[in-house]
Parts: C-alpha cells; sequence; structure tokens
C-alpha cells in the first residue's frame, strides 16, 4: 500500500519586515532522547512532527516511536528553536528530493508577503534554506502538490476573495519559482490533492454546498471532472490513502457534531460513504495522517485546541474506522504539521 505518510490539514486561522524575518535561523537547538531506549534514532522507526507556536516565535520537533516503545510513550523531542518570526501564518511539508527522501518546511507570512523554506533533516532538524519576500499578501491556502503524478514538487497558492491562484514548483536548486496562474473562482474553503487515476484537486465550498474535482496534468493544467453537492457541516477535510484499501480516501470532520466520516474516492471524483463515526471531541483544530508507527496500521493524530492536547488514534485497516486513542501530549501550537 502506498501511503502519504504527511498528510495535513487545518482551519484557516489569522496571521518584521524580510530582514527581521532572516532571524529564522534557530538561536539554539537542544536534543532529548529518551534515556530509556539505547537504540539510536533512525528513519524508519520514527516519524517526524513540526509544531509552531506563534507567541513566543518557537518551533519544536517531535518525532514518533515505533509500537515497541509505545509503552515509554511515543512522542520524543528531538530539537527546539526559539526567537523565530512571531507571524507565520502557514505552512506546509513538502519533499525537496523524492529520490532520496529529503523534506522540507516553507512558512508563509501573510502581513509581510514573506515566504521560508526549510531542510527538515531525517536527525529531526530544520536548517534555513532561503527567505523570499514580495510574495502577495492575500493567501489563504497553500497545498504541496505533484502535477500529473510527476516528481516536481510544487506549491498551489489560492486567494479566496479575488479566485486567484498560482502554482509554484520547487526546483532542483530549491529556488521558487512561478509556473501557472488560474482563475478558479471565490469562497473554496478547503483544497486537497487527490490522487485517483490522475492527479487531482478536490475544491469544497460551505456556502454553495459544494465540492468540485479537478484533473491535473503534468503542466499544471487543470480540467474540470465533476460536480456535486456535498453537506456543508465540515470544519475538516483531508485526504490520502488510508487503512487496507489501496484506494484514494477522504476524512471530514466537524467540531460541533463531533462526527468523522470516511469516503471511497472513485476514479472520477465521485465519493462512495464507508464510514461515519459520531461521539467525537469537538475542539479537533489539525489532523494529520499515516502510518507514524509501525506494524499498528495507520493512525491519525488530532490537535485539540480546547484541552491544548496532541491525541493518537489508530485508524485500523478496515473499512470502518474504531477510535480508541493510543497516546495523548500536552502541547500548544498555532500550526501543526
Amino acid at each position: 500500500m502506498t501511503v502519504n505518510r504527511r498528510l495535513f490539514l487545518k482551519i484557516a486561522g489569522a496571521a518584521s519586515m524580510a530582514e527581521a524575518l532572516l532571524a529564522t535561523e534557530p538561536l539554539t537547538a537542544t536534543l532529548a532522547h529518551r534515556q530509556t531506549n539505547a537504540v539510536p534514532l533512525s528513519i524508519e522507526q520514527y516519524h517526524t512532527l513540526v509544531l509552531y507556536q506563534r507567541q513566543y516565535g518557537e518551533a519544536t520537533v517531535y518525532t514518533i516511536a515505533s509500537s515497541a516503545r509505545l509503552a515509554h510513550g511515543p512522542f520524543v523531542r528531538t530539537a527546539s528553536y526559539h526567537g523565530w518570526s512571531t507571524s507565520w501564518d502557514q505552512a506546509v511539508r513538502l519533499q525537496l528530493n523524492q529520490k532520496t527522501g529529503e523534506e522540507g518546511v516553507l512558512f508563509y507570512d501573510r502581513t509581510h508577503g514573506v515566504i521560508a523554506l526549510y531542510q527538515l533533516t531525517a536527525e529531526g532538524k530544520l536548517n534555513a534554506i532561503r527567505n523570499d519576500a514580495g510574495w502577495a499578501k492575500t493567501w489563504d491556502i497553500f497545498l504541496p502538490v505533484f502535477p500529473g503524478h510527476n516528481n516536481k514538487q510544487c506549491i498551489l497558492s489560492y486567494d479566496r476573495s479575488y479566485g486567484y491562484a498560482e502554482l509554484h514548483q520547487i526546483t532542483s536548486d530549491l529556488q521558487v519559482k512561478l509556473q501557472k496562474g488560474y482563475q478558479l473562482g471565490t469562497g473554496w474553503d478547503q483544497i486537497l490533492a487527490m490522487e485517483t487515476d490522475s492527479a487531482g484537486l478536490l475544491f469544497y465550498s460551505r456556502a454553495q454546498s459544494l465540492a468540485r474535482f479537478y484533473s491535473m496534468d503534468e503542466s499544471g493544467y487543470l480540467s474540470l471532472k465533476h460536480d456535486y453537492p456535498f453537506d456543508t457541516q465540515w470544519d475538516l477535510l483531508l485526504s490520502g490513502a488510508f487503512g487496507a484499501s489501496t484506494k484514494q480516501s477522504l476524512l471530514c470532520y466537524s467540531q460541533k457534531a463531533g462526527e468523522l466520516r470516511h469516503y471511497a474516492v472513485e476514479h472520477n471524483g465521485r465519493l462512495t460513504l464507508l464510514a461515519n463515526v459520531t461521539g467525537l471531541h469537538h475542539d479537533w483544530r489539525t489532523i494529520l495522517a499515516g502510518g507514524f508507527t509501525s506494524n499498528q496500521g495507520d493512525q491519525i493524530l488530532c490537535y485539540d485546541q480546547q484541552r491544548s492536547e496532541l491525541q493518537l488514534y489508530p485508524l485500523p485497516p478496515a473499512d470502518n474506522i474504531q477510535l480508541n486513542p493510543l497516546a495523548r501530549l500536552g502541547i500548544h501550537a498555532d500550526l501543526l504539521l
């Protein structure tokens, strides 16, 4: 099964200058390996989380231990960074090199129109690569995409008020270069990358009770495939290949209802309901999904803002989702990825 190991979604939220943002080089880094385990950290046994707290300009990197270490608590802090910018609004995980598996994180400051790109190492450290000023100050959504299933990491940015979007490519020398512009209509609340028979995008509008599916070719050209009515209650949407299925799936979460739905996504973008879970917490602000711990199947990580708590739940390899918490971690984060 091919699983996108780093899937990210969040509720759209709130928001020095370029010279000040260059000070985002880490001032301190604290390694904190667990003393109860002498086995060295490795990329096979750990998956990383990046937390950012805006008020204090702090970023923390955690790794999640393999299943053998769950008895000791799976969350291991590997690095902490202080004195960062206090104005990052959005952040996305990127694949900087598909062959080597090198990852990165891109931060966006809407107030000053600045982006910053960091390398995320296998050891869980963040190394500054570049800061670029001159970006638009109107982007509401940033989304990592691979047009047409190619190996070129791109970023789709979307302006909800004007309905305008741009596709930027991360080049081999780690430049961020504009590829295309789009007029996609106003008011889309969320946009997801979808992997069916062709790479595509799913647009969701609560006000219009609408989901719209586009395919995307290698050049970034979008073709409308399907429109269909969709419930207005969803606060979070998450796409990926979950559980035992190799097909694309969609998770939809409602804060008010405390409800989670699991859909299968067909090749044409149509949705088939697989499961519906109610009675969940009402304060999840962010959800991540993937195979975080070995031999445990896929899991979801839910950030409960009210409780300032990160919660790890199993997502069994079956159509019906059963949620029983595996672990918890007390944190506060404005961005989690």
